[in-house]
């Protein structure tokens, strides 16, 4: 399913999660399903930008207000602002500073749209922060058993 903006709450309430993971790439689409989680009290846990990285000794979980170096971290922070959604919330990212993008290249063939520079992931990275995700929700679901006896 491709998420769209409108349906974040629909799909943050039509079930019952333990926990979100978000890797969406849309900016837009991933802080309405932040917002969207925050509203319905449902944790959720976000990967920032790993484009045109390739040290995996840089990747880091921490909250997303005390990211730094990540570009689609800060532009995460002013839409949740925006939203009025809380930046005090996990995510994985990494604080290598960034190099240059590459040049805008014109988009083609079956995908046509606006020129854009074309960032590759190193194929690593995105392995590396699935299991910092994951890692990071197992610690938060132990520690959640471990501290409330009604579990």
């Amino acid at each position: 399913m491709f998420l769209e903006i409108d349906q974040t709450d629909t799909l943050v309430t039509g079930q019952k999660y333990d926990f979100i993971l978000d890797c969406i790439d849309s900016i837009v689409c991933k802080a309405a399903l932040v917002a969207s989680a925050q509203k319905f009290d449902v944790p959720i846990i976000s990967a920032m930008g790993a484009g045109n990285q390739v040290d995996a000794s840089r990747v880091r979980v921490a909250r997303l207000d005390k990211t730094h170096h990540c570009p689609l971290a800060r532009e995460m922070r002013t839409r949740l602002r925006k939203l009025g959604a809380s930046l005090k919330y996990p995510v994985v990212y990494s604080d290598e500073p960034r190099r240059q993008p590459t040049a805008h290249q014109p988009v083609g063939g079956d995908h046509p749209g606006r020129p854009r520079a074309v960032n590759g992931t190193i194929s690593y990275l995105p392995a590396l922060f699935g299991t910092l995700l994951a890692g990071e929700v197992c610690k938060r679901l132990i520690h959640q058993i471990e501290t409330d006896p009604r579990l």
